[in-house]
This record gives C-alpha cells, sequence and structure tokens, in this order.
C-alpha cells in the first residue's frame, strides 16, 4: 500500500518488530490530523500494481459518492476503468456478460466500497 504523504502528523506504531515478514516494513497507523489516502496497492505475489483502478475508484468516490469536486484532474482512463467497474457489477444483475473486466481483487474492494455506501451526494 502506497499513502500520501500530505505532511500531516500521522502516528504509527512500527510493527517490522514483531513480524513474521520484517521485510515487509509493516506500520500499525493509530491516528492523525487528516485522513489516510491510499494512492496505490501492489500485489507481490502476483507482481501487479492496481494504480491506475485505486485513482479511478477514488475520482468515483468523490464526485460521485462524497459528491466534492476531485482535486485531480480525470482522465479519459478514469472513465474507462469507471465504466469497466460498473458495467462488471450491472452485469450480476442483467446477466450481460462484458469483454473487458477489472481484476477480482479490483471488483471486490469496488463491491465493498459501494455496500458501504450509506448516501449519495450529487451537486448538479
Amino acid at each position: 500500500v502506497t499513502i500520501k504523504n500530505n505532511k500531516t502528523a500521522s502516528i504509527f506504531f512500527d510493527c517490522g518488530v514483531w513480524s513474521k515478514f520484517p521485510w515487509e516494513q509493516e506500520r500499525l497507523f493509530v491516528g492523525g490530523f487528516e485522513s489516510l489516502e491510499i494512492c496505490n496497492i501492489y500485489c507481490m505475489q502476483e507482481k501487479t500494481e492496481y494504480k491506475e483502478w485505486i485513482k479511478a475508484m477514488k475520482v468515483f468516490q468523490t464526485g460521485l459518492i462524497k459528491g466534492q469536486v476531485s482535486t485531480e484532474p480525470v482522465s479519459v482512463r478514469d472513465k474507462e476503468l469507471i465504466d469497466l467497474l460498473l458495467d462488471a457489477r450491472n452485469s450480476c444483475f442483467t446477466g450481460k456478460q462484458t469483454e473487458h473486466v477489472a481484476p477480482v481483487y479490483v471488483s471486490d474492494l469496488f463491491e465493498n466500497m459501494l455496500k458501504k455506501t450509506k448516501k449519495v451526494q450529487i451537486d448538479i
């Protein structure tokens, strides 16, 4: 996981001493002045980086769930990835299969984001 360094204090406990995998440099974040912003997730076993998927989901969450203006410009690629995520989710209800699909891990993250959403704010 890559976390955005926004130059504010984030308190963490270094878990490396207690970990079976100390080379992973594990940290347990306890709190801070601002929320943590995840910028990237790597799957070490599969050697896969999910940065562009994470960015697209953040754009979707910021604009359509929180009803805020994104601080990052929305790219054509963000739109394509959001469309793929929505198509994959909608195919569960329509039975229509999509040609290109998001990785299973990303689809699970997106589904979890949607399930945890209690309200949607859209400012027109």
